[in-house]
């Protein structure tokens, strides 16, 4: 194995040497079957890699949305009068109760990139113990000398941490063409996990929406709510039913889903800001 990781940043190289001798143990333990996530997740070479991986994203998720704004005032200058309904909607708690709770800290949160670091600090020391205990060495490889991670091995991982959100992750609904909103919503309400096939490629990224759900699952395990709310929360999307708030009338996939995941802000509530710095972490864009 090689002993020198090369990140690429904005000023140069930045090289990390790993102690060789050690990353050789967790690798032939991993290989073995010996190791378990936490153990794996304790070592500091492996921290300090998952450290330098996270500088890169924070890099690329400055960029998008423009060097000079803060991500702490994200939030305030959103400029929709759908995400002032929301904000409004919440603090009346007038959605079900797990959901407000949810949709609150998911709100408070989601434009910060310290809370995203932290999702993807979690998710990605799984894909990186899983991508070890493939034995596939090809995919080791490119792990170490490019950074890039199987995207199956991603999926994968994914699906296996959303079994208990009640979503349906048996079978990954894949989406080739723009959907209608009525089309979009049946989809949720069924509670599938969507993989935006079309998206392949471009800024908006076929991805996104799946993972969007594993940050909406971190986001319950850290508040203590149950994981099983996340799946509650795409049906309740997906019905779509009209809730009468004061003095205007709230629907959830307008006042939710195209607040939350799928905005046109210039903040991370929109697909194309947040995907590229996500694809730039997990090594599958180079610019």
């Amino acid at each position: 194995m090689r002993s020198k990781l090369i990140l690429l940043g904005v000023s140069g190289l930045l090289s990390l040497h790993l102690n060789a001798s050690c990353i050789n143990e967790v690798r032939q333990a991993l290989l073995d079957k010996r190791i378990g996530l936490e153990r794996f997740g304790s070592s500091n070479n492996i921290n300090s890699f998952i450290a330098n991986r996270l500088k890169v994203y924070k890099r690329r998720a400055l960029q998008e949305i423009g060097y000079g704004k803060l991500d702490i005032e994200l939030n305030s200058s959103k400029n929709s009068y759908l995400s002032e309904r929301l904000v409004e909607v919440l603090s009346l708690k007038a959605l079900p109760k797990d959901i407000n709770t949810l949709l609150e800290y998911f709100w408070g949160n989601h434009n910060l990139i310290a809370y995203q670091q932290r999702w993807l600090s979690n998710l990605y020391r799984e894909v990186v113990f899983t991508t070890y205990s493939q034995s596939n060495l090809k995919l080791i490889d490119r792990l170490e000398t490019e950074f890039k991670v199987s995207e199956k091995v991603l999926i994968d991982v994914v699906l296996n941490r959303l079994k208990d959100t009640g979503l349906d992750v048996a079978k990954p609904e894949r989406v080739w063409s723009s959907l209608s909103p009525s089309n979009f919503g049946e989809l949720l309400l069924e509670r599938k996990v969507i993989i935006d096939e079309g998206f392949r490629g471009k800024s908006h990224g076929h991805l996104i929406h799946l993972l969007q759900m594993d940050l909406l699952r971190f986001s319950a395990v850290e508040i203590g709510l149950p994981t099983r709310v996340v799946g509650d929360l795409v049906e309740f999307i997906g019905k779509n039913e009209r809730i009468h708030v004061e003095d205007f009338y709230f629907q959830p996939l307008e006042g939710v889903w195209d607040v939350l995941f799928d905005s046109t802000e210039r903040d991370f509530s929109t697909p194309e800001v947040l995907n590229i710095p996500i694809e730039k972490f997990f090594g599958w864009r180079t610019f």
